[in-house]
């Protein structure tokens, strides 16, 4: 009966094995739940110790003969050609098998959290820094607070202004303050926040270390696409395993937090310690005005709800509106459907990355080229189908304004930008009326809305040079856990005043449940290969062909040299 048991325990475990080889390319999958299970999976006695010899780790041309991907992680050569051909469409030669040398497997795995949400767990009350004061060092864009639209939001408050409208507002600048007063009242600590140019963060960080003088930072918050920048850097803790770090709770995002967590060390964190991931994030805008008038007009929020807000819908709605004012040449003045700056996001919605988490043969999790999706052929064809329409606007030389001023004055159905603008939406006429759609799916089938954050977004980490790492590792959790208290709550509600009182129930539920809830971080888009990749896109629209698997391969071996100096600096962080 024993045996029996014991046959029966081994099944059960062998069980998820047998059903994931059981998926084909087809079956939807959340990369950050295999991502996860592989993390959790890896024996940590995989990963060499620091005698292992240069040969065998990351970067160094391992004469490791047992993988067929390369001498090192990420740095596998791309074949010289291909051999597919297209499913998506007919828009031109096509040429879309792309090279199995990018050995990241990309299946969306940016918009779910990979478990079902567990009790969060705070720390303990500790009074232990009573009278001392919290450095902060935060991110500006442009300017200085209160004007950067960018900023940390805590710098656009004055001291003890309650009543201030400078920055986002009275409802975002009274919370911030109420979250200051209650970690000044709970803790006895004073927030002090530190803006710098997100392009300075790095250097600062880094000097800090080497000079040891000048203001010493307890915590710090760069922008996502200087984050592989500090990191070579070797100038921040890790947030793994320490006693008041608690990763697993819903202030902080799983999909971030897996994200960048490479060779067991995870550097960095986003969350609801800031606004900025969501005000950054992408979505669709449409004017409501233009959607009356028609016989048979869907009901969009609808679709969006039952699954089937697709770009091939976007598009048939896109064309009903299409309207040229007599000039033979379509102008800034016809009527479109659909407008952006940036084609190359929708690779992002439809869950298609340029690089995520893939398991390492070194052990743990590395970073991994991830467009060799089978689904980039037929992406790319439909691209090609909105670039080439009348009925759509995509470039106007990547110009905002003339797209903002087309869709204010009901000449554009559909707008592709930030959540940011409805700020700018919100200060037009009464009779203009906007409402809020998440990023197309690629088809019904992909298992959710997926919602690109931009490079501009910030994440949270913990300087080397910080005067007292426990007291950093505390109040890193505190202003997370407060942000979502007080911050997250009062940027929601602040968003809703700046909706259409008509659409502003369906906008929110939008919103939160498919926008927010599945925020996505692509390391290839946050770091942006100095434009390589996005070239690669455009050559593909410009020429009208999809001719993307050519142009990637002579790419990729670039792209795969700069991953694998990424996996070597994580792979060689010490504390």
């Amino acid at each position: 009966m024993k045996k029996f048991f014991a046959l029966l325990l081994a099944a059960l475990m062998l069980l998820p094995c047998i059903v994931a080889c059981g998926k084909t390319n087809d079956d939807p999958v959340d990369s950050s739940e295999s991502s996860k299970q592989q993390q959790d999976n890896t024996d940590p006695s995989t990963k060499p110790s620091t005698g292992t010899s240069n040969s065998d780790k990351p970067g160094s041309g391992s004469s490791d003969n047992s993988s067929t991907e390369g001498s090192k992680p990420g740095d596998e050569t791309p074949p010289s050609g291909s051999t597919g051909s297209s499913t998506g469409g007919s828009t031109g030669t096509t040429d879309t098998t792309v090279p199995s040398g990018s050995t990241g497997s990309s299946t969306g795995g940016s918009g779910v959290d990979p478990k079902p949400p567990q009790p969060d767990i705070y720390p303990e009350v500790v009074t232990k820094w009573e009278g001392s004061t919290l450095n902060i060092l935060a991110t500006i864009w442009t300017g200085e607070a209160p004007s950067a639209p960018w900023s940390q939001v805590e710098l656009t408050v004055g001291e003890n202004d309650w009543n201030s409208t400078a920055g986002f507002g009275v409802i975002i600048n009274s919370a911030v303050l109420r979250r200051a007063q209650e970690i000044k009242d709970t803790y006895g600590v004073e927030l002090n926040w530190i803006n710098a140019r997100g392009s300075q963060i790095a250097n600062i960080i880094s000097e800090a270390i080497v000079s040891g003088a000048g203001t010493k930072y307890h915590i710090a918050m760069p922008r996502m696409m200087e984050a592989q920048t500090i990191v070579s850097g070797n100038s921040i803790y890790d947030l793994a395993n320490r006693e008041y770090i608690n990763l697993s709770n819903s202030y902080y995002s799983q999909t971030a937090v897996e994200s960048y967590t490479v060779y067991d060390h995870t550097l960095f964190a986003a969350g609801d310690f800031s606004f900025l991931d969501e005000q950054t994030s992408y979505l669709i805008y449409y004017n409501v005005a233009m959607t009356t008038g028609f016989e048979a007009f869907p009901d969009l929020y609808q679709l969006v709800k039952d699954g089937k807000w697709t770009i091939d819908q976007m598009t048939n709605v896109a064309k009903l509106v299409k309207k040229n004012e007599g000039d033979p040449n379509w102008t800034d003045d016809d009527t479109y459907g659909f407008g952006t700056t940036n084609m190359s996001r929708f690779f992002q919605y439809s869950g298609i990355k340029q690089v995520s988490v893939g398991e390492s043969k070194y052990g743990g999790m590395e970073y991994k080229l991830s467009l060799d999706d089978p689904k980039v052929g037929t992406l790319i064809d439909k691209i090609l189908t909105i670039t080439g329409a009348d009925w759509a606007r995509t470039s106007w030389d990547g110009d905002y304004t003339a797209l903002q001023a087309a869709f204010t004055e009901g000449r554009l159905l559909f707008y592709n930008e930030v959540i940011q603008k409805s700020d700018y939406f919100a200060q037009q006429t009464d009779e203009f009326k906007v409402g809020l759609l998440p990023c197309p799916k690629l088809s019904e089938s992909q298992d959710t809305y997926y919602t690109p954050c931009s490079y501009q977004s910030v994440v949270m980490c913990i300087p080397k040079a910080t005067p007292d790492r426990e007291m950093s590792d505390y109040f890193f959790e505190i202003l997370s856990y407060t942000g979502q208290k007080f911050i997250m709550s009062a940027y929601k509600e602040n968003l809703r005043t700046k909706l259409d009182p008509e659409t502003a129930a369906d906008s929110m539920h939008i919103i939160e449940e498919y926008i927010f809830k599945n925020l996505c971080y692509d390391q290839g888009y946050m770091y942006g290969w100095n434009g390589l990749l996005s070239s690669v896109q455009n050559e593909s629209y410009a020429s009208g062909k999809n001719n993307f698997t050519s142009e990637y391969t002579d790419a990729a071996e670039e792209a795969l040299a700069t991953l694998a100096n990424w996996n070597l600096a994580w792979y060689d962080y010490t504390e």
